[in-house]
């Protein structure tokens, strides 16, 4: 049950911890499509009855009630499965914890929304009048052995119970810890932003001041320019009043060459007028 509101309430349930239990997809329950990676730690023994670690019909099994199997070493299993829905690429196990015939297998990496396998494997099956008596049978482990005379010996090599509640609050802390990474990353990205922000409006600032500076220069250089062109008309206008001045007086100077030329010429006329009569 626990595989199938992970799959269908994952917006709803942070991590799962099935004991005796797996991926049994069928029926109603057509596909397991969660919306995010599914935190899993999976308790199973290898002398379970009930439901077969390799999968096929248990004991209480109708005709049509198969068990899917559980371990990655079977394709399609329930952590197979599990390994390609979480994303997990290239799974390689690691053994986590191991006491008796306790061994935790971890198939993602550390970074990885974890997926772990606890499986109870003793070397020799025992099971007499119905009670699997060897610690890998349908039984919580580390739990109390019931009174029920048809129940399972569970195994004391782990405390699932324990194992739970440390996977749920590494599961809590691991959150925590990545909402405090992502919470430095937006600050520092918000620093970032701000400085860069703040060298963009040094540069527009300096580039404003720097096309000040250059329209001043323009304007500097086309004030000087405009005042050397008026001082050279000034100058072009000085020299053609001098060649004015100059030419009037030359003619003046003319006028009067003239004017003396005309009177020598008058009076020797009249000198050699004066003589003939």
């Amino acid at each position: 049950m626990s595989h199938r509101l992970a799959c269908e309430l994952s917006g709803k349930i942070a991590a799962i911890a099935p004991v005796s239990g797996g991926l049994n997809v069928g029926g109603d329950f057509e596909a397991c499509v969660p919306i995010h990676p599914v935190p899993i730690i999976e308790f199973h023994g290898t002398s379970d009855d009930n439901y077969p670690y390799l999968g096929g019909y248990g004991t209480d099994s109708a005709e049509d009630n198969y068990k899917y199997p559980i371990p990655a070493s079977v394709v399609p299993s329930t952590i197979s499965d599990w390994i390609s829905i979480n994303g997990i690429d290239a799974a390689r196990s690691q053994t986590v914890y191991k006491n008796g015939i306790e061994t935790c297998e971890r198939f993602s990496p550390s970074l990885c929304v974890p997926l772990i396998l606890c499986t109870a494997e003793p070397s020799v099956k025992h099971k007499s009048d119905a009670v699997v008596w060897d610690g890998g049978g349908h039984a919580w482990p580390g739990g109390i052995w019931s009174a029920n005379p048809d129940a399972d010996l569970p195994t004391q090599d782990i405390n699932a119970s324990e194992e739970m509640a440390q996977f749920f609050l590494g599961i809590q802390q691991e959150k925590a810890l990545v909402r405090g990474i992502l919470e430095d990353v937006l600050i520092k990205k918000a620093v970032r932003d701000a400085i860069i922000r703040r060298a963009v409006e040094v540069a527009w600032i300096r580039e404003a001041v720097r096309e000040r500076a250059i329209q001043k220069i323009i304007r500097d250089v086309v004030i000087r320019e405009a005042i050397r062109e008026a001082i050279l008309r000034g100058a072009v206008r000085a020299a053609i009043i001098r060649e004015a001045v100059r030419r009037a007086y030359l003619m003046e100077i003319i006028v009067d060459v003239l004017v003396r030329d005309a009177v020598q010429d008058a009076l020797v006329r009249q000198y050699i007028l004066s003589r003939m009569g």
